[in-house]
């Protein structure tokens, strides 16, 4: 049963290796290996674990990556530290470490090897009081300002009184989305800074609440279930979205927000998916004209007698990637 939830990688320039399971990533339900340099050069790969009421992780390795050897990078996820994240209340953050014999991971707790604190990282996760999440899903990485953003989908489980700053909502249907900042502005740090960039809801939902990092609601497109994100050329944050007919009734698409200047927050709607679908991933190509996003499930709770889409083929309904491009050059959104 130990054998699935790890994270595997895929070397695209040689097709014919192996896939290799990195084990030392630890065993939850990822959603995310989102990567990165610390400043010393370590790999940092951060990840969310897709389910209610569990954790952020972020992985360091133990050697460094050198840019003139670039096979250097072939073993840098074979060793190095796990963390889990705790958010408190002040806006301050520790990255706390799942490693044997440190913090209650020994055999009184039944953690016997590392082998096991990784095996069972959501459970050592419990025993060093990360903090329980509403289903974090992707996790991304400004490129221009190193600045890690989690996609908190939902969680509609979560009890009054059982609130923490990072999830402030109980129950929560509609998601959030939380920034991290590393302290120095190292990725390889075990101390950072947080705060919600997008609490996700409709501005004139007063039951629900929204924030949108101080930008005028009344100017916002509403958003629910944020799931996966990317970041395009000009260190704008895109979101695609999972269930927002159920939240909003409207259908999944893909937003667009600031996350510096004086349009940090301004969350704009840019691309609008199909019936029964939700936008399962975006990214822009390199000169940015170009978007893909993939559709996935169009046409999800009608049944082959009686579609509710008809997305994709003119018998049964086929999940897709739809690029997007645009003849104009592209202009940069925020400061």
């Amino acid at each position: 049963m130990n054998k699935s939830g790890w994270i595997v990688e895929i070397d695209s320039y040689r097709p014919k290796e192996i896939a290799k399971k990195r084990t030392a990533l630890g065993r939850f339900k990822h959603e995310a290996a989102a990567t990165t340099l610390s400043r010393a050069g370590n790999a940092v790969v951060y990840s969310g674990d897709d389910a209610r009421f569990e954790y952020v992780y972020k992985f360091v390795s133990n050697g460094a990556y050198d840019p003139n050897n670039p096979s250097s990078g072939r073993s840098l996820l074979d060793s190095g530290t796990l963390y889990g994240a705790k958010f408190n209340a002040d806006g301050s953050g520790q990255w706390l470490p799942l490693v044997h014999g440190e913090g209650g991971l020994d055999s009184s707790n039944g953690f016997n090897s590392q082998a096991e604190v990784l095996l069972f990282a959501r459970q050592a996760g419990g025993v060093l009081g990360a903090t329980q999440m509403d289903r974090p899903e992707d996790i991304e990485v400004n490129p221009f300002t190193g600045k890690a953003y989690v996609a908190l989908t939902n969680n509609t489980r979560r009890m009054a009184a059982a609130e923490d700053a990072a999830d402030p909502r109980a129950p929560n249907p509609m998601g959030q989305i939380v920034e991290i900042t590393e302290a120095r502005a190292d990725n390889g740090a075990t101390q950072f800074r947080w705060e919600i960039l997008l609490l996700c809801g409709d501005p004139a939902d007063e039951f629900h609440g929204s924030c949108f990092a101080g930008f005028d609601a009344s100017r916002v497109s509403k958003i629910a279930n944020p799931d996966n994100l990317a970041f395009d050329g000009h260190g704008n944050l895109q979101i695609a979205t999972d269930g927002q007919p159920g939240r909003l009734d409207i259908k999944d698409g893909i937003f667009l927000v600031p996350t510096e200047g004086a349009e940090r927050g301004y969350n704009r709607q840019i691309f609008r998916g199909v019936v029964g679908a939700e936008c399962a991933s975006v990214i822009m190509n390199p000169a940015q004209d170009l978007m893909l996003v993939s559709i996935q499930h169009p046409g999800e709770g009608g049944m082959r007698e009686s579609r509710i889409s008809t997305f994709g083929g003119d018998v049964v309904n086929r999940p897709t990637v739809v690029a997007v491009t645009r003849t104009e050059l592209p202009y940069r959104i925020g400061a």
